[in-house]
């Protein structure tokens, strides 16, 4: 568990200090804007990483359940 805490995070971190979320501050004519447009990127990146581990803990627990015949349908 421990395991799986440390690389998303480590993703999460990576990904706030990429060039593609930097350079956002050069498409703004202000600074008030840049911060704005910063923010909405990594609102939805961080939306993105948090809710993956999430779609692949269901994917499983679907698989697990499939497995053992408790999937009705």
């Amino acid at each position: 568990m421990l395991d799986v805490f440390l690389v998303t995070l480590t993703i999460m971190l990576g990904t706030a200090y990429s060039p593609h979320v930097i350079i956002r501050f050069y498409t703004t004519r202000t600074v008030r804007g840049a911060r704005y447009s910063v923010f909405w990127a990594l609102f939805f990146i961080g939306i993105l990483y948090l809710t993956a581990p999430a779609v692949g803990a269901f994917t499983k627990l679907n698989l697990l359940r499939g497995a053992q015949g408790l999937h009705g349908g």
